[in-house]
């Protein structure tokens, strides 16, 4: 999850996040006694429309010793029906005292409110001793106290240590989809938007950050100052943010004088520059391409030590974790450029997609990360043209195809997703007789395309710009098959991925045989461009992860010898420096990787060769930054390697490589280290618990760890579910990452059998079912195509 090649997943499986949250709210039964003298008011999980918030006034008061918080929420709201009752979200929090004053009150007479709890929907009900009329405005004021949160979400703490070993504690936020409710009582719905005031008061050796610039602060008295900011656009509680910290900052301004910050802890700030650089050229280039202005005086974005998303849209102060933001020069790979790169722009196009204009509920998320998504490539494409995130962008997991897999079962439910619909389909298409792009608007369920009887091939979607996938029927595959042996050239490199790409798709869908898909990936050992390159290892390493974790070791050996016999030629020509284009040192990563982890014997002598000079210096060597994973990769095989490569990852001056240690650390056969690696992880001492999730699937990947990785899971669920807590992205993360290569009938009767043992609120898991879903179709993947691979490894697997 963390390489810095996966950033760009961590923002697809936001959606996920939320989505689980929202069906782990829906669809959870409770029961949960109430007081029936005072019964609760209110029965449904979405709140009335009787009541709509105007302003809110918080003032937030952390203690960093005790880790603990007092507040007072003092919100202005307008009666659009009567009632007597204020329903309202609150979770965690101990309310002290509430009261409540009309607006036209001149006098300011505050009454108190009772107040009921109705947890299972993390509700309060505030009931006024009388009516509240309609069209009046009034001001509630909440009194209460918390816990800084030991999860990853509300506003919870965060730790780092200095260089000279000190451990610092922070406390920052998270708040989508539903923990603003866990800082402070309030409307916690997307669609209820306000205006914020927010002040915070802190110890004199820390600084305080906020959706807005500071306004002032006052002296309370030697001990303890009150930050005042801004007043905010109007907004939802999601997008509200705060962070009491010690963090040091870097600065710029935008062409229109927008101050952008960067803060991060102080031994880690000169790892700042370049996404400061990266965010004034992404701001700047919004507002012209949106011809609406930034609505912000200010932009920070921030490195939280623990973080459990991979960057969140807070408006005015985006939230990431250290290693989606801050990139060492000398260390980082060129992956991790990119992918800074691309998550600053994801967030900052959010200030406009996501917060400006706001889904109304939750189901209507994937229309902020879709925008967003796509202007990751429309903005970053302009402003660091360098990185070529066009050609890049659509094979962007490529680098988790070489540790990991993608699921079959995908495909066929995007294939048949919209098959109730029409669609007008704008088609463009090429030939062997005309090159010239030549186009055709399909506007019913069949057409007719008249083509010259000369026609030996088509190719449609030329330049792979259209979002649709192409048959072309067993004739016109061999023709292409037959184009791509004998003259690959014909047709561009996009194309020639998008072949690769469409014939895989349409294998999972049930439209394509196995061997007409294996057949075209015959002509990648004389391809030498980075798509269809990394297109063919997106496609051929999921073959062999799924066969990696069943008894048929001969035809794993076979395909294993297949796809390293195809790219050989490819790998041969790396070299193991840092030179070349962007691509260039991708695909050098990718490969040399790739071949190394598959113990192809000339990439693992000379990454051996290097590991051991690294080590022979104590680490002190410059390796090129691009074929660290390579040369860890091959080095942590022995125990002693692998013991001195997590010692270097203890250091600060290995920060910025933490996340590629990580996953090379989890390669190991040694099952005792990777057991270990998942208990340190759970202790949350010397590695982070954040890291957790993708250590346990980085091991569940692991031939050799993927039955310790499951074992782990179950005898460690109860703290699992306390740490990253029942509905949370994580949890959801950890069950599908380590299910989704198994395809086996044992294996899908484990799953199965062990989570129907739960209790209700974790068999009917979203997360559960897609588990067993994706188990299931991978085993009648594997029935229909298993022996057809085989078969047709028999003959191609020396090619």
């Amino acid at each position: 999850m963390l390489l810095p090649d996966q950033i760009f997943m961590l923002k697809k499986s936001k959606m996920l996040l939320l989505l689980s949250i929202l069906s782990f709210l829906c669809e959870t039964s409770y029961s949960f006694a109430r007081d029936e003298s005072n019964p609760f008011p209110w029965d449904n999980i979405r709140l009335p429309k009787n009541v709509v918030p105007i302003h809110y006034d918080l003032l937030i008061h952390p203690n960093l010793t005790t880790l603990s918080f007092t507040g007072l929420s003092k919100i202005e709201i307008l009666i659009t029906e009567q009632t007597s009752s204020i329903i309202l979200h609150s979770k965690y929090l101990q309310i002290t005292k509430t009261t409540i004053h009309n607006t036209k009150d001149s006098a300011n007479t505050a009454k108190r409110m009772m107040v009921l709890e109705h947890p299972p929907f993390e509700q309060i009900a505030l009931i006024s001793t009388e009516p509240l009329q309609v069209g009046q405005s009034y001001i509630i004021s909440i009194e209460y106290s918390a816990k800084l949160s030991d999860s990853f979400h509300g506003f919870y703490k965060s730790t780092y240590r200095t260089l000279a070993g000190e451990i610092r504690v922070l406390a920052s936020t998270q708040f989508e989809a539903t923990a603003a409710r866990m800082a402070f009582p309030c409307f916690d719905e997307p669609a209820l938007k306000a205006t914020f005031s927010i002040k915070i008061r802190r110890s004199p050796k820390h600084l305080a950050l906020s959706n807005m610039p500071l306004v002032k602060s006052v002296n309370i008295n030697e001990w303890l100052i009150e930050d005042q900011f801004d007043i905010s656009v109007k907004m939802s509680t999601y997008l509200v943010a705060f962070i009491i910290s010690d963090f040091e900052s870097v600065t710029k301004k935008t062409l229109r004088g927008i101050k952008v910050s960067v803060y991060a802890a102080p031994h880690k700030i000169k790892h700042a520059e370049y996404a400061l650089d990266a965010a004034v050229k992404l701001l700047d280039f919004y507002e012209g391409y949106f011809g609406i202005a930034y609505p912000l005086p200010k932009q920070d974005l921030a490195a939280i030590p623990d973080f459990q998303s991979g960057a969140m849209e807070n408006w005015g102060l985006t939230t990431y974790r250290e290693s989606a933001l801050l990139y060492d020069s000398e260390k980082s790979s060129v992956s991790s450029k990119l992918g800074i790169t691309m998550i600053v722009a994801h967030e900052l196009a959010h200030q406009w997609f996501g917060n400006l204009v706001t889904m109304e509920w939750w189901n209507d998320l994937w229309l902020n990360e879709g925008f967003a998504k796509f202007m990751e490539f429309v903005s970053v494409s302009k402003t660091h043209p360098e990185l070529k995130v066009v050609s890049i962008g659509f094979f962007s997991s490529h680098f988790n195809a070489t540790l990991g897999s993608y699921p079959y079962y995908v495909t066929e439910g995007v294939i048949h997703s919209f098959h109730l619909n029409l669609w007008h389909i704008p088609l463009t298409y090429i030939t062997n007789k005309c090159n010239d792009i030549q186009r055709f608007l399909l506007t019913s369920k069949t057409n007719d395309i008249v083509l010259p009887e000369e026609v030996e091939w088509i190719k449609f979607n030329v330049g792979m710009n259209g979002y649709y996938i192409v048959h072309y029927g067993d004739h016109g595959w061999d023709s292409l098959i037959r184009l791509l042996k004998d003259n690959h050239e014909a047709i561009s490199s996009n194309d020639r991925a998008s072949l690769i790409n469409n014939a895989f798709q349409l294998v999972s869908a049930g439209k394509l045989s196995i061997e007409k898909a294996l057949d075209l990936t015959l002509y990648l050992k004389h391809e030498t461009e980075i798509t269809p390159l990394y297109q063919g290892l997106n496609e051929l390493i999921p073959l062999y992860k799924l066969l990696e974790k069943t008894n048929i070791s001969d035809t794993e050996q076979q395909l294993k010898e297949y796809i390293v016999n195809v790219f050989k030629n490819m790998i041969d020509k790396q070299s193991w420096d840092d030179e070349g284009t962007v691509s260039e040192q991708m695909l050098r990563t990718s490969l040399l990787t790739f071949a190394c982890v598959r113990k192809y014997k000339p990439c693992v002598d000379k990454a051996q060769e290097y590991f051991m000079k690294w080590k022979d210096s104590f680490g002190t060597l410059k390796l090129p930054k691009n074929i660290k994973m390579a040369v860890y990769a091959v080095g942590i095989q022995t125990d002693e390697n692998w013991d001195f490569l997590f010692s270097k990852y203890q250091l600060p001056e290995f920060d910025t490589e933490k996340n590629q240690i990580e996953v090379v650390l989890c390669l190991s056969q040694n099952k005792e280290k990777l057991q270990w690696l998942m208990d340190q992880a759970l202790q949350g001492d010397i590695i982070k618990t954040q890291e957790l999730p993708s250590i346990i699937i980085s091991v569940g990947r692991n031939p050799y760890g993927y039955q310790l990785a499951w074992k782990f899971l179950k005898e460690n669920w109860q703290k699992l579910v306390k740490k990253f807590d029942l509905g949370s992205h994580s949890l959801a993360h950890i069950i599908t990452g380590l299910t989704n290569q198994y395809s086996t009938k044992e294996q899908l009767a484990e799953v199965k059998s062990y989570f129907s043992s739960m209790d209700k609120k974790t068999s009917e898991l979203r997360a559960v079912h897609q588990a067993i879903e994706t188990v299931e179709e991978n085993i009648q993947w594997m029935d229909k195509n298993l022996e057809k691979i085989k078969t047709w490894l028999q003959i191609n697997s020396k090619v």
